[in-house]
């Protein structure tokens, strides 16, 4: 029969405040002192009591997928290999007796493995082992992702820092055991066994991608066996339980996997892994068995707190049987000291953040350490016998930064830095097709300038500050070109491709100023609209990435945003420098000598380049031509009107009206045409294009302007009323011609009446 399932879902609210409690910027402080220093100590203050340390604490990682360090796009995030040893550091010494168990998938981000990233990897590796080697981890799993490193590579890193790697299902053909298949860890009288198992497929561990992961196959690839997890699941447990007090396994098997090896396996004390599957209680029990699972990128680590009460564990001796969940009590006090902490750090820093946030972060947290205080008060006294606790403390903003690590993660940057400026150069590049920003300032000069103010403009410096410029997994969305033809494939070849470029919207930029047609080539000049979301995905922007995933109810929030980076529009017809207005006239000369002529695009280069008899006059060779439509009609009327040709106009709009049917601006654009000569007509008019597309303002005015020039006026301010009566985003718009209609009318005075 199966053991009864009971998850534990109390803890989830406190732990996902964690995620906002801090946010303040501090120093990057090189000190491995405890953040949580005596003389600052807030349950003393407070008249609080902290639950005594537990006799053993299980400290999980996982799912690192590399990230050395936190990326640096977002503000707030959590994680970091150098707040992470500090807290392992401070964890040892919160508890009696200490364990940290990495479940996997420690290396790399497989999804995103470009062949520069594969090339410096080894580096990474290097630099993340050694850190959990120096904070004392005592093993690593096997994790999917980690296959893609090499699974000899993994072997010999293992052994370089004397940090076992786990897995008991992996074999080599002649059936030997590839990886170490268990560990035993004591801990001053306590034993803690430890294994790891792999399965064969597992969901992909993001929560919104439900892709498949066939590792089996992936194993098989590098020519060893993937046994099946149960079978060895049961011998490994059967195995190790009367050798061991506490029998933990770090599972790279998934989360509903993972509660059924629980079940599987009663033997088990501890299932602790990624892969959870957007599970969302913080953990389970399972008979006598704590099932829980670790955070994404090191953001979190997963700590299951044991108290035992006076009765040592063993196989008879359950650490779950019969005890009592403090969970809350142990989230609570993590929650109050963070807080307090975030409190602290806020002294002296208004000038710095401004006084409204400053005063909205201190009533935040002073907020979370009411409720904590008021929360543990009403908890009463630690609970007496045997006593677990499973929490997730963030790897915050105010962790002190561990020197070493810190140490460490300059060496990475300076190993990177050194290993791809040895590369033998790839040579010239392939060709002049990426244009420099500033060479499209003679043309494009307040598009310039206004790039110069983004942050785009400076999106490469920022790496710099922070020694990534040479980091495959940052420089590619700080500049352009890399990876493409006629860009760059080594980091310390980017001078030239610094910065979010004009390219990265609109493309490499060379074709187009190759002069002749290439000037008005929209296929040269924008990306698709999917560009954005390459940089600003899931990983780097998360809250942009979720409003693309719901464009249509986040369609403000994105425009709002994508504003902050886009250009102004092009000049109006006949503005701007004389160089951009010969650029599109060299273009309208070149499509004019072609044989098949594309004749909208010709009319609208002359017309932009302020040419406007050269494109009425290609607007009527296109009227004349076999091709010709009601469209090229249309597109001669609306030039007429425009140059004030209102009598030439009139038969090119109604022939247009007879060959395209209802068509809002040809029927505007009669309104304006017959106005001043027949405003009855041009009233009707101006009431069809209203009726198609009331929403347009012109089309408004255009029924205004009929009825006063039938001599309506009343009739006109009415319909004006009754129109931003229906768009109110339109009342100031239309406030001055309003104020035009309703002003009394001037008297003329003569001659007679003036003084002498």
């Amino acid at each position: 029969m199966a053991s009864a399932r009971t998850p534990r879902g109390l803890t989830s609210g406190l732990s996902c405040v964690l995620l906002l409690l801090l946010t303040v910027v501090t120093a990057r402080a090189r000190s491995a002192q405890d953040s949580r220093s005596p003389d600052a100590d807030v349950f003393e203050t407070l008249g609080l009591e902290r639950s005594p340390k537990p006799d053993l604490k299980l400290v999980f990682t996982g799912s690192l997928e590399g990230f050395i360090e936190p990326c640096g796009c977002t503000a707030g995030r959590l994680g970091g290999m150098d707040r992470l040893v500090t807290h392992l550091r401070e964890s040892r010494s919160a508890a009696l007796r200490s364990i940290h168990v990495d479940t996997g998938d420690t290396f790399l981000h497989a999804d995103d493995l470009t062949p520069a990233l594969r090339r410096q990897l080894p580096l990474k590796a290097d630099a993340i082992m050694a850190m959990l080697a120096d904070s004392g981890c005592d093993a690593i799993a096997l994790g999917d992702y980690d296959i893609e490193f090499g699974l000899e590579e993994l072997r010999a890193l293992s052994e370089r820092y004397s940090v076992p790697i786990l897995c008991s299902n992996v074999f080599d053909r002649e059936g030997e055991p590839y990886f170490k298949r268990g560990l035993i860890v004591e801990r001053d009288g306590v034993r803690i066994g430890i294994f790891s198992l792999l399965a064969q497929n597992l969901v992909h561990p993001d929560l919104h991608d439900d892709t498949v992961l066939r590792v089996g196959e992936q194993i098989a690839e590098a020519g060893l066996v993937l046994r099946p997890w149960r079978e060895v699941a049961q011998r490994a447990a059967r195995d190790l339980r009367p050798l061991v007090d506490v029998l933990v396994c770090a599972s790279h098997l998934g989360g509903e996997a993972n509660l059924e090896l629980a079940e599987l396996c009663p033997e088990i004390d501890v299932v602790c892994g990624p892969h959870f599957a957007g599970r969302e209680a913080p953990h389970d029990v399972v008979g006598n068995t704590l099932v829980s699972h670790v955070s994404l990128k090191g953001a979190r680590t997963t700590e299951f707190d044991l108290w035992f009460g006076g009765v040592p564990p063993g196989p008879d001796a359950r650490v779950a049987r019969g005890a009592t969940d403090a969970s809350d009590r142990i989230v609570s006090e993590f929650t109050l000291e963070v807080s307090a902490t975030a409190l602290r750090s806020l002294v002296g820093r208004e000038a710095v953040l401004g006084p409204n946030e400053h005063a909205r972060l201190k009533a935040f947290n002073r907020g979370f350490v009411q409720t904590s205080k008021d929360w543990l008060e009403s908890a009463g006294d630690f609970p007496d016998g045997r006593v677990f606790a499973v929490s997730k403390p963030s790897m915050h903003r105010n962790l002190v930064r561990d020197e070493m690590a810190l140490d460490r993660i300059d060496g990475y940057h300076a190993q990177v830095e050194e290993f791809w400026s040895s590369q033998r150069p790839k040579g010239s590049h392939t060709g002049d097709v990426f244009a420099d920003p500033a060479s499209c300032a003679s043309c494009h000069p307040d598009q310039y300038e206004f790039w110069k103010t983004t942050r785009h403009a400076r999106a490469y410096s920022t790496l710099a500050i922070t020694q990534q410029q040479f980091d495959a997994e940052c420089f590619a969305c700080h500049t352009v070109g890399f990876g493409e033809e006629g860009g760059f494939d080594r980091p310390h070849e980017a001078a030239g491709y610094e910065n979010v470029q004009c390219a990265a919207c609109h493309g490499p930029g060379a074709a187009h100023m190759a002069g002749g047609a290439s000037y008005l080539n929209e296929k040269l000049l924008t990306k698709v609209g999917s560009t954005c979301v390459e940089c600003h995905n899931k990983q780097h922007d998360p809250e942009f990435f979720s409003w693309v995933e719901d464009i249509d109810a986040n369609r403000g929030a994105i425009e709002a945003k994508v504003l902050k980076i886009a250009c102004p529009s092009l000049p109006p017809p006949g503005a701007g420098t004389p160089e951009f207005k010969q650029s599109l006239t060299d273009a309208a000369f070149a499509l004019a000598s072609r044989k098949n002529v594309d004749w909208p695009l010709l009319v609208r280069l002359y017309h932009s380049a302020g040419r406007v008899e050269e494109a009425i006059a290609c607007a009527r060779a296109w009227c004349d031509t076999k091709e010709a439509t009601g469209a090229s009609e249309r597109l001669l009327g609306l030039l007429l009107v425009d140059d004030g040709r209102n009598v030439e106009a009139v038969p090119a709009l109604r022939k247009a009206l007879e060959v395209l049917g209802s068509d809002p601006e040809v029927h505007f654009s009669l309104a304006r045409a017959l106005l001043t000569d027949d405003p009855q007509a041009a009233l009707v008019q101006a009431r069809e294009a209203y009726s198609i597309a009331p929403e347009r303002p012109p089309h408004a005015e255009a029924v205004v302007r009929a009825l006063d020039f039938t001599g309506d006026r009343a009739g006109a301010v009415a319909f004006l009323d009754m129109h931003v009566a229906r768009f109110t985003d339109q009342r100031a718009l239309f406030q001055p011609l309003r104020d035009e209609l309703t002003a009394p009318p001037v008297e003329e005075v003569g001659d007679e009446g003036q003084d002498g």
